[in-house]
């Protein structure tokens, strides 16, 4: 998958994420284990192997997805707050 795991996974709610190719214009959502969305993000750049930064600081515990897409590319994540 296009998208490589987040880092640290199990984490506090800092993630960094990267990515096999570079997106102009790419729309991130969170959602919970229930599928309800908890965070849109929406960079207007994402460099190709290039770390950025997911910050779900206060969001409770748990299992959430990180859905990452923009045209002709999608990816999940599982995500998980310590």
């Amino acid at each position: 998958m296009p998208v490589n795991p987040p880092d640290p996974n199990p984490s506090q709610g800092i993630f960094n994420v990267s990515i096999n190719q570079t997106l102009h214009n790419p729309q991130i959502h969170i959602t919970d284990f229930r599928g309800s969305l908890v965070k849109t993000l929406r960079p207007q750049f994402v460099e190709k192997g290039r770390p950025f930064q997911i910050n779900l600081g206060g969001f409770p515990k748990g299992v959430y997805f990180l859905k990452l897409q923009d045209i002709g590319f999608a990816g999940v994540k599982i995500i998980i707050i310590d």
